[in-house]
């Protein structure tokens, strides 16, 4: 299995043009909770090709990415890199180069499970400021309640091997609370929805690690089942994938590091 700072460098292009993007109440809530103003710096840790570190550009913070796969970042900066409140660090969650007490909040969007979590939240109680807050985010896709989904997640399990190893799934919501080491975790959920087409389905999920790479016999069969899911449930052309945002936020206590 690939190390996790090398399974998306593949996957840079299906990644920006497909994968979706999170509601705008996951912004309101770091907004809210951590106070977020024109005068904050938020570090957007893992933060892939700047899909979510587009959105918190948004509140008038300045955004520091944070990501160890060279392509993904290079995305990151071509989509954000003239606006002067974005910048970026080529480093990890474990290691971000950045100054002491420094961030007045964290992020994380599609990317915690990949970190050594003890060593990043070490370096997370580092570099934050006091009372500073943490956000771990991510858009959950439904795999049950509807014929799609669930044929979109027989697909994945019978021609993707990877598929039951790596992802968010495996860790429980209790334990990524407990990562916080704090009473004050919570979690919150958000309805999210992308309406695509067959490119888009395709390419949503060729976005995924897990995923056979292109050039394969395993890539063209997963090609072939994902195609029939497609026609055997669209409208219009068009099928949905619904997903449950997902946001774990709260703060680290210094006591316990």
């Amino acid at each position: 299995m690939r190390a996790p700072t090398e399974r998306f460098s593949d996957r840079v292009a299906d990644y920006v043009r497909y994968r979706p993007s999170y509601p705008k109440g996951v912004v309101d809530l770091i907004v809210a909770r951590a106070n977020i103003s024109p005068e904050s710096l938020i570090a957007d840790i893992g933060c892939g090709t700047g899909i979510f570190a587009t959105l918190l550009l948004e509140t008038g913070a300045s955004v520091v990415g944070i990501e160890p796969n060279e392509p993904m970042l290079q995305a990151a900066v071509s989509q954000l890199g003239s606006q002067s409140k974005f910048s970026t660090k080529h480093a990890s969650a474990e290691q971000t180069g950045l100054a002491d007490e420094s961030i007045d909040a964290i992020t994380a969007a599609q990317a915690f499970h990949w970190f050594d979590q003890p060593k990043a939240r070490a370096e997370f109680r580092r570099i934050l400021k006091p009372e500073g807050w943490v956000f771990l985010v991510w858009n959950e896709r439904k795999s049950r309640g509807s014929k799609f989904s669930e044929l979109y997640e027989s697909a994945l399990r019978d021609c993707s091997p990877e598929y039951a190893l790596v992802g968010h799934r495996n860790t429980p919501d209790a334990e990524v609370l407990e990562w916080f080491e704090n009473l004050t975790a919570e979690m919150a959920t958000f309805s999210n929805a992308q309406a695509i087409d067959l490119e888009g389905f395709l390419g949503r999920a060729y976005s995924s690690s897990y995923v056979p790479a292109a050039g394969t016999r395993e890539r063209e069969a997963i090609t072939e089942r994902l195609t029939q899911v497609f026609y055997s449930c669209e409208v219009d052309g068009n099928i949905e994938l619904k997903y449950e945002t997902k946001v774990y936020l709260g703060q680290l206590s210094p006591s316990s590091a």
